[in-house]
């Protein structure tokens, strides 16, 4: 009886942490395609808005970014995203293949999407609005 409930524990143990190594890519309802112009800036110094129109935004399109400041590329590169298990249209973001910490995203219903660049104190959080 000993190593029955040990076998079955053992099972349930492997079971266990096996299901929650397994990779998430991205799923069908997670994407960022498209233009998100930014609204917000947050961090360590309280929140900042961005006027609309005058060309701050992302645009994300088959797994390549380009980020503009001003109506100027400011950065392009690739990305791919990570879902999140359980929760609907968010994740991570890897920009150009392997940053130490991935940044973590939102979509909500009413298409704003924010992303968290990290876990420190001063880290900004930028908030954007599909287009």
């Amino acid at each position: 009886m000993r190593k029955l409930a040990f076998l079955l524990l053992s099972i349930g143990f492997v079971i266990a942490t096996n299901s929650c190594k397994k990779s998430h890519t991205a799923a069908a309802n997670v994407t960022l395609q498209g233009t998100w112009e930014l609204t917000s800036v947050s961090g360590m110094g309280g929140t900042t808005n961005v006027q609309a129109g005058l060309g701050n935004a992302c645009n994300f399109s088959n797994g390549t970014f380009r980020e503009y400041s001003n109506n100027s590329l400011a950065r392009t590169g690739s990305y791919t995203i990570t879902s999140s298990p359980g929760v609907p249209a968010s994740g991570t973001i890897d920009f150009n293949n392997g940053a130490s910490m991935l940044p973590a995203f939102h979509i909500s219903q009413d298409n704003t999407l924010v992303i968290d660049f990290g876990s420190a104190f001063d880290a900004p959080i930028n908030t954007y609005h599909k287009q």
